[in-house]
């Protein structure tokens, strides 16, 4: 039993049978949902492909303006076989969650742990406790056909991936992977130049140690170029078809870009209300930071252009746009909700989850910031770790919604779980009492400093939340 604990050839599939249990019995034991909005829009999507039967069967009569095809396309198939299978809809969309998210906890994770931190290896319960985590807050996602949870283990896939650079196979991953990620969120279009660099970057190591990238590293490139064709291709030819465009991240036709930069300079936060004394599902946190801003840039029609005129905004404002920038991050780290639909708003029973959110993001700068800590971590290949982060660089500027970090909660719970901590309080040999307690002083002091400034930002950020009509009653969060 003490060696399945460790770190071995039984730890990834022991871990993944403990973690997909309790996925599986979170999901399926929870009462019955409608699919809500994003979701059921998703949902209704695996019709599309054949008009609801009407026609044969394409991939390019895929026509909506804002989603990929990708997620519609293995929705259809998981009802398909769940149909087949006996299982009801929302059965079928829970098991499926529920393998994703057992895989990003068990396996996914950890082994882009190992990517970033190669001789970090995750044992058992280093496994379960990052598990753990990642249900303990997102546990209400295992419900619902969204995009965000598949998105991050296609991305974790692609530098996992990545990381064997010289190989045909794992760049063809790599490039599919990558290309499936954008398609299912848009969000995360940065994550393909960043793989493309990561990959020359490795070959300017090899000039550096002076040698010259092989005909088969070259064909490596190639293929990884090829499957990230193939997969956007569909999207491509699909949206020149319905909209005139051959651009194959979706959105881009409706200028999602530009609304989501409008928001985000109007709203720090957004969530989503579903409960049943709604008339409206928006939760907004207003930014009043933005509004003289917003007057003298935007004009009448208070419409970001493009990312262009977003860049020349900032540019001209930076102070004000590193607030924006400062203020949706930290509130992404807020995690108020474990669920992305909110049937009861909060009244401070979520406060200690939310403090445990901050507790091990500061754990995380710890283990980077403080040397003992990082040094134990071993060497260290930042690139796969700033490509991870890459994801979320277009969410920042955006109405935030906690889903849009999980990347860097991903990274973030990774480093508080690595293996191979350091003790605060130990020191040299006849050190003195008082340097003994140097590092414990140094981080709980630091600490209640880190939790002062983010406190009072999302503090402010409650100030200006605008209750949907008819909940404002039930609570306030």
């Amino acid at each position: 039993m003490t060696g399945l604990l460790r770190p071995g050839r039984w730890a990834e599939p022991a871990a993944l049978v403990v973690v997909l249990t309790a996925c599986l019995l979170i999901a399926l034991l929870s009462a019955d949902q409608a699919f809500h909005y994003d979701a059921g829009v998703y949902w209704g999507l695996a019709d599309v492909f054949d008009k609801g039967g009407r026609e044969p069967f394409s991939l390019l009569n895929f026509e909506h303006p804002l989603r990929g095809y990708s997620f519609a396309l293995v929705l259809r198939e998981v009802r398909d076989v769940g149909r087949d299978l006996g299982l009801l809809d929302y059965q079928s969309v829970r098991i499926m969650m529920a393998l994703v998210i057992a895989l990003i906890g068990a396996v996914l994770a950890p082994r882009f742990a190992q990517t970033v931190w190669p001789s970090v290896r995750f044992g058992v319960l280093h496994r379960l406790a990052f598990a753990a985590t990642l249900l303990a807050f997102w546990h209400g996602y295992l419900l619902w056909p969204l995009t965000d949870f598949p998105a991050l283990a296609a991305g974790l896939l692609a530098l996992i991936a990545a990381a064997h650079w010289r190989s045909p196979a794992w760049l063809a991953v790599a490039g599919a992977a990558a290309a499936f990620a954008v398609n299912l969120r848009p969000a995360y279009s940065v994550l393909v130049p960043a793989i493309l660099l990561i990959v020359l970057w490795e070959w300017g190591k090899l000039h550096r140690a002076g040698q010259r990238p092989t005909r088969r590293d070259g064909a490596a490139f190639v293929v990884l170029l090829v499957a990230m064709g193939l997969v956007s291709l569909p999207q491509s030819l699909a949206t020149h078809r319905h909209f005139g465009s051959y651009n194959p991240v979706p959105g881009t036709t409706a200028d999602l870009g530009s609304f989501q930069l409008t928001v985000g300079l109007q709203v720090q936060r957004y969530e989503t209300y579903v409960g049943r004394d709604r008339t409206i599902p928006q939760m907004i946190y207003a930014d009043p930071n933005t509004e003289d801003l917003r007057k003298e840039e935007l004009g009448p029609d208070q419409q970001v252009k493009g990312s262009g005129e977003y860049v020349r905004i900032a540019l001209e404002h930076p102070l004000t746009v590193a607030g924006v920038v400062w203020r949706r991050f930290v509130n992404g780290m807020d995690q108020r909700y474990s669920t992305p639909y909110i049937n009861k708003l909060d009244d401070g029973d979520r406060r200690p989850w939310r403090l445990v959110g901050f507790s091990l993001l500061f754990a995380a700068l710890v283990r980077l910031l403080w040397p003992a800590a990082r040094r134990s971590l071993g060497p260290a290949r930042w690139r796969y770790a700033l490509g991870l982060l890459a994801a979320c660089v277009t969410s920042l500027p955006s109405a935030m919604e906690t889903r849009f970090l999980l990347p860097v909660y991903t990274l973030a719970w990774l480093l508080v779980f690595a293996p191979g901590w350091p003790k605060p309080w130990a020191a040299a040999p006849g050190a003195t009492p008082v340097q003994r307690a140097r590092a414990p002083v140094a981080i709980v002091a630091g600490l209640a400093v880190f939790m002062l400034i983010v406190w009072s930002v999302v503090q402010a950020t409650t100030d200006n939340f605008q209750v949907p009509p008819k909940a404002a009653a039930s609570a306030a969060p």
